[in-house]
This record gives structure tokens, sequence and C-alpha cells, in this order.
């Protein structure tokens, strides 16, 4: 799995990174996404497999599951960090 940044907060992927981890997920990278006015934190499942994307997004609190494989990734999922970031951890970051 992969997380971006898609806030523009300073730290926010390697703060969700450090608390997926934690939370037994393998997180391979993270980084940031392509831009930063995602409003809402977004989980693409990018193997087809649907379990695995499905318990990220349960991790984080419920947030939808978007099918968009991409075989060359090598990765189950891509966690996109919205706006919302900070009430998907627990407990939430001030």
């Amino acid at each position: 799995m992969e997380v971006l940044n898609g806030a523009g907060d300073a730290g926010a992927a390697a703060r969700v990174t450090a608390a997926l981890r934690e939370a037994g997920f393998d997180v391979k990278t993270y980084g940031n996404a392509d831009r930063y006015d995602h409003e809402r934190t977004l989980v693409l499942n990018r193997s087809g497999r649907p379990g695995a994307a499905q318990a990220v997004a349960a991790a984080l609190g419920g947030v939808d599951v978007e099918l968009r494989p991409d075989p060359e990734l090598y990765l189950d999922a891509t966690v996109i960090l919205g706006a919302d970031w900070h009430s998907r951890l627990s407990p939430p970051v001030p």
C-alpha cells in the first residue's frame, strides 16, 4: 500500500503511514499526491482484490473505496488523504 498526501498538510502522509503500520498494515511508500485539493480521504483498490482495500478503508473509519486497478504499481491499495484526514486517525489528530 501507499499513502499520498492530497490535503497539503505537512507530515500528513507520514503520520497516517505510522498509524497504519502500527495497526498492522504494510505501507511500502508515502509521499505527496498530484494535487492538494482533495476534500475527502479515499482508498483506491489497485489490485482488484476487494478485501485489502476494504480493510484499509475500515481502519480509516469507513472511507470510500474506488476500483482503479494498476498492476504496474504492485500494490493492493493507495490511500489519498483529503482535508478530513485528521478525523480518520484514532484518536483524532488536532
